[in-house]
C-alpha cells in the first residue's frame, strides 16, 4: 500500500481504508508495516510547536490512522499483522530529538494496548526498534536544526552523530521480514549493535541512564577524562 508522510495527505488515510475495508475483497491486508516518518533535531524549548505538532502527526497519529482504517478488514478476514518502526529512541529519550524519542513512546505505547486489546484474535502486533543506519532520515534531520543560540555548541556536536557514517538497514528488512513471516513474532525486535544498551538504560536509575546519555552525546565526560585534564 502506498503511505505519504505528508500531513496533508495522512488525513485521507480513514477515508480511504474505511472504503477499502466496505469493498467485497477476497483477502484484507495480511501485513501493515508503519515506516512512515522523519526525525525533528532540537532542544524541546527551541522547536516551534506547530513542528512538533507535525512531527507527532506523521510519525504517531498516521500509523494509529492506518491501523484504525485497516483493522476491520483484518478482523473481517480472521487474522493480519501490524508491524510498527519504532525505534531506541522509543526506548531512551535521547536530548536534542525529544520530540522524535516522543514520537516513538507514543507508537510504543499504542502498539503495546493494541497488543492485548487483539489478545483473543490471530492479529499480531510487532515493534521493531532499531538502532542508527543508513537513511535520508538524519540527513533530511541535519537541515533542520534550530538557529536559537543557546544551544549552538550541542547542535555542532549533533551534526556530527546525524552526519556519520552508518551501517546499511538490511538488519532492520531481515528484522520486518521475520516479523512478518514467522508463525509466531516477538513482541519486539531490537536490531543494531548499541538496541540492547538503549534496553539496558531504560531499566536503569534514572540519574545513572541520564548521566550515560550525557556521556554518549557529549554533553558530560567521564570520570577518567576529566581527571586527566585536571591533571
Amino acid at each position: 500500500f502506498f503511505f505519504s508522510s505528508r500531513r496533508r495527505h495522512t488525513r485521507y488515510i480513514g477515508d480511504w481504508s474505511s472504503d477499502v475495508c466496505s469493498s467485497d475483497l477476497p483477502s484484507g491486508p495480511n501485513v501493515i508495516v508503519n515506516n512512515a516518518g522523519f526525525a525533528l533535531p532540537g532542544a524541546i524549548e527551541d522547536v516551534e510547536l506547530q513542528d512538533a505538532e507535525h512531527q507527532l502527526d506523521t510519525n504517531l497519529l498516521a500509523p494509529a490512522r492506518f491501523i484504525q482504517g485497516f483493522l476491520p478488514l483484518m478482523r473481517k478476514h480472521g487474522e493480519g499483522r501490524i508491524i510498527n518502526i519504532s525505534s531506541v529512541s522509543g526506548l531512551v529519550a535521547m536530548p536534542f530529538i525529544g520530540w522524535y524519542s516522543a514520537s516513538k513512546f507514543g507508537l510504543e505505547a499504542i502498539s503495546d494496548a493494541l497488543r492485548v486489546e487483539l489478545m483473543d484474535t490471530r492479529i499480531k502486533i510487532v515493534i521493531i526498534e532499531p538502532t542508527s543506519f543508513a537513511s535520508n532520515i538524519w540527513s533530511k534531520a541535519s537541515n533542520q536544526m534550530p538557529s536559537t543560540q543557546s544551544h549552538q555548541d550541542h547542535y555542532r556536536s549533533a551534526d556530527r552523530i546525524i552526519n556519520a557514517r552508518y551501517p546499511a538497514p538490511t538488519a532492520v528488512a531481515q528484522a520486518i521480514f521475520e516479523a512478518a513471516t514467522t508463525s509466531n513474532p516477538k513482541h519486539r525486535y531490537l536490531v543494531g549493535k548499541q538496541s540492547r544498551v538503549a534496553a539496558l538504560l531504560r531499566i536503569l536509575p534514572s540519574k545513572l541512564s541520564d548521566y550515560l546519555v550525557a556521556i554518549n552525546i557529549g554533553l558530560k565526560q567521564t570520570p577518567i577524562k576529566r581527571w586527566t585534564r585536571g591533571n
